[in-house]
Order: C-alpha cells, then sequence, then structure tokens
C-alpha cells in the first residue's frame, strides 16, 4: 500500500511538473513570479521585522518569542531539511528564474505558511466573532496557497515539495507556540464577549 500511494505520488509529481513545463512562457512567467512575492525573502522578512517590532513596542514578548520561533527557527529547519534530503529540482536550469539549491522543501511555501499562519493565529486569538475569524484565516491561507501554486507553475519545485512545506511548517508552528507558552506565559485574556451567530 504504501509503495503504490509513493508511486501514485511520484506520478503526480512527474506528471505536473511536465505539463507546467510545457505550457511555461516568458510572460506566464512573469505573473507567476508576482504570485511568488508573498513568499520571498524580502516580503516574508519585511512582515517578520514590522511583526516583531510591533510586538516589542507593545511588550507582547509571548508573541515576539513565537515569532523569533516560528521563522527564523522555521526557515533554518528549511534549510537543514533541504540539506539532509538532498532532492534535486524538477529542471536543473530556466530561462526565467534561478534553480539554483534543493527542492523539497520549497522555501518559499515554507516562508509563507509561517508568517501568514502564526499572523493568523495572532489575529484570530483577538477576534470575537466567528465569521471574522475565518476570514482571518482565509486571508491567510489565500497567499500561501498562491505562493505553493506559483512554485510548481514556474518548474521549482514539485507538488509534493510544497505540500510537504506546509505540513512542515504547520508542525513548527505547534512546536513554537508551545515552546513560547511554557517560556512566556501568554497574558490571560478577559471573558471574550458573546459571539455573533455566524
Amino acid at each position: 500500500m504504501l509503495i503504490y500511494l509513493l508511486s501514485l505520488l511520484q506520478n503526480l509529481d512527474h506528471a505536473t511538473a511536465v505539463w507546467f513545463h510545457a505550457h511555461l512562457t516568458q510572460g506566464s512567467s512573469g505573473v507567476l513570479l508576482l504570485m511568488s512575492d508573498p513568499g520571498c525573502p524580502e516580503c516574508v522578512g519585511s512582515l517578520t521585522a514590522f511583526a516583531g517590532i510591533f510586538f516589542a513596542w507593545k511588550r507582547h514578548w509571548h508573541r515576539l518569542l513565537t515569532l523569533g520561533f516560528a521563522l527564523p527557527g522555521g526557515m533554518l529547519v528549511n534549510e537543514i531539511v533541504k540539506v539532509t534530503i538532498h532532492r534535486a529540482r524538477p529542471y536543473q536550469s530556466s530561462p526565467y528564474l534561478d534553480l539554483g539549491g534543493y527542492s523539497f522543501p520549497s522555501a518559499h511555501t515554507m516562508a509563507a505558511t509561517l508568517i501568514y499562519g502564526v499572523l493568523a493565529v495572532f489575529a484570530v486569538s483577538m477576534i470575537k466573532t466567528r465569521h471574522f475569524r475565518v476570514l482571518a484565516l482565509a486571508g491567510a491561507a489565500l497567499p500561501v496557497l498562491v505562493v505553493a501554486f506559483s512554485r510548481v507553475a514556474l518548474g521549482a519545485h514539485y507538488v509534493t515539495d510544497v505540500a510537504g512545506a506546509m505540513a512542515l511548517s504547520i508542525g513548527w508552528l505547534f512546536l513554537s507556540f508551545g515552546a513560547a507558552r511554557k517560556l512566556v506565559p501568554a497574558p490571560v485574556q478577559a471573558p471574550a464577549m458573546e459571539q455573533e451567530k455566524a
């Protein structure tokens, strides 16, 4: 059963990579590169720095520590896994982007999942109404999915690279929140107002 599942995933990876590679053009690659931007180092680094400064200014030490565990720690995990697994990219060269480095897990996807995931959890903890919580989670999931799709469509990663990056990031977020909670307990929240009906 496991061998059959691995074979299916391998076939999915190969078929998807071949299809997108055959249909990639200069115009579409430009759009896809823009779609990758929410997970690029500059964007994620800026968001992390801004959030860190804000939390320090507000003296939200628990959130600041969580952010520190989640982002720098998570990207270090990404590099360790990449070097350990040594998975080659679907294609070794592309006229539209630099394809250096290893393929699994996708750094863009992992960075996006970490930053938007941690911010979504903080946002949900402050939102009282259910439908606004759903909107916050959807707003966080959208850029992650857009980045993941763009990395596959550009030929930079296989489907399992981006799926693995999201799974690894979610696991790391759980660890980050747990570690921060043990070191700096979260402040006790006042009793929430009665939630509005969805």
